[in-house]
């Protein structure tokens, strides 16, 4: 009959189980331990970013409770955002920033993923789907200037429209498909 070398019994075993599952999860910073190796801080973009992204979708989930995606009340129901719901002002403008610093570190997360190798042979697949997530955060980005429907929208709307004409062979068949 074979015997556990393992000494640990009860409440020390179960700590040292739990001590070791929490081995690359999301759960890791409650170890408090050091790593052996230098880590660059370049790596925690992707959780950095996830933070944000998070930030944007209570932000966001607050702000739609009152705008009105209505081409005469847009202007208008930023307007009572701003003015009359409590702390409207502040959501607004962490919405606003948090969006930056999304594209910001989004991109900055794909520049390291790139220049650090993390593209190749076995992460192809979250290299690509990276690519597209960064994609869909600066279109995301574009599209938040574009609610209030104001000349600065009307403005953002045109240079998109030059800047995707401009692309050589697809560029107008994209600006007919996202703007009709």
């Amino acid at each position: 009959m074979a015997v556990s070398l393992d000494r640990r019994t009860g409440a020390a075993a179960f700590f040292y189980w739990l001590w070791d599952g929490l081995d690359r999860t999301i759960f890791t910073a409650i170890k408090f331990s050091f790593p052996a190796r230098f880590v660059s801080p370049f790596g925690f973009l992707g959780m950095l970013t996830f933070i944000v992204f998070v930030i944007l979708g209570i932000s966001g989930a607050l702000l739609m409770f009152y705008y009105q995606p209505i081409l005469d009340r847009a202007w208008d129901s930023v307007q009572f955002i701003n003015d009359e719901v409590p702390f409207g002002f502040h959501i607004r403008n962490i919405h606003y920033h948090g969006s930056n610093a999304m594209v910001l570190m989004a991109v900055l997360h794909m520049y390291y993923q790139y220049f650090s190798g993390r593209y190749k042979i076995r992460n192809e697949v979250l290299w690509v789907t990276g690519v597209i997530l960064g994609v869909v955060t600066i279109l995301e980005a574009f599209t938040g200037y574009d609610v209030i429907f104001s000349e600065r929208a009307e403005l953002a709307i045109s240079i998109a429209a030059s800047l995707t004409t401009s692309i050589p062979i697809a560029g107008p068949v994209i600006r007919d498909a996202a703007l009709g």
